[in-house]
Order: structure tokens, then C-alpha cells, then sequence
């Protein structure tokens, strides 16, 4: 937690911590869980890929909000989360819109 020399907490660390961790990570976990189908390889029954998105959303989240939590630098998960989400968003994008 975020403390001055006071030792007291800084409401706005906690408050952008919370933000982070929060809905970030969950919208970055959402988008990232609806592209996985794009990068996964299909497999012979041609659902793997959509199993293996339904069975890793737990795990992307948890990943994700744990390194939000425990990452030292605020600036640098959310910014790590933006990039992700952005990436993620644009090729969501381009597949559904067959731009290239």
C-alpha cells in the first residue's frame, strides 16, 4: 500500500490500484478471452479452440489481477494491461471487419 513519509495512505494510490485491478484487468480479461480463438490453433474436432478459450479465462484473469496487485509500479500494469487490450481490440477488430 501506498504510504507517505507521515505513514499515512494515500486515498488516490488505493483508489487507481483498485481501478487497475479492477475493471482493467476484467474488460483486458474479457476482450483477451474473445480473441483467443484467433491465436489458438483449431484442432482435429475443430473445437479446441473454443474449449481452450472457456477453460483459460480463469486462469487469464487471475494472471492478470495478480500482477496488477502485486506489481510495484502502478503506471507500468496499466500501462502493460492497456497494450493488451488494445492489441487484443484491434484484431477483434480487423476480424470482424476482413480489413487488412
Amino acid at each position: 500500500m501506498a504510504t507517505g513519509a507521515d505513514g499515512e495512505t494515500h486515498r488516490g494510490a488505493i483508489v487507481a490500484r483498485w481501478l487497475i485491478a479492477g475493471p482493467l484487468v476484467l474488460v483486458t480479461t474479457l476482450v483477451t478471452w474473445v480473441v483467443m480463438p484467433l491465436w489458438v490453433p483449431k484442432g482435429p474436432s475443430g473445437l479446441d479452440n473454443i474449449l481452450l478459450s472457456l477453460v483459460a479465462l480463469p486462469l487469464i484473469w487471475a494472471v492478470l489481477f495478480h500482477y496488477a496487485l502485486l506489481e510495484r509500479l502502478q503506471w507500468r500494469s496499466a500501462l502493460i494491461l492497456f497494450a493488451l487490450l488494445v492489441s487484443h481490440g484491434v484484431a477483434l477488430y480487423f476480424n470482424f471487419t476482413g480489413a487488412v
